[in-house]
C-alpha cells in the first residue's frame, strides 16, 4: 500500500489517505508551513513507514 492511496481532499472538511488510515489534515488544521527542521522529519516518518 503506497502514501496516496485512497487520498481524498475534502477541501474544508480535511484530507485523509492511507486508506483512510492517515489523516493528513483533519478539518480543524488550519493550512500552515514547516519550516525545514520539521519538514524533514515529516518526510523522514513517511520514507521509514514506505519500507
Amino acid at each position: 500500500m503506497n502514501l496516496p492511496s485512497g487520498y481524498q481532499d475534502n477541501n474544508e472538511n480535511g484530507v485523509i489517505g492511507f486508506c483512510g488510515k492517515l489523516d493528513i489534515r483533519p478539518p480543524y488544521q488550519r493550512e500552515f508551513l514547516y519550516e525545514e527542521k520539521e519538514r524533514n522529519a515529516v518526510i523522514n516518518t513517511f520514507k521509514k513507514l514506505s519500507h
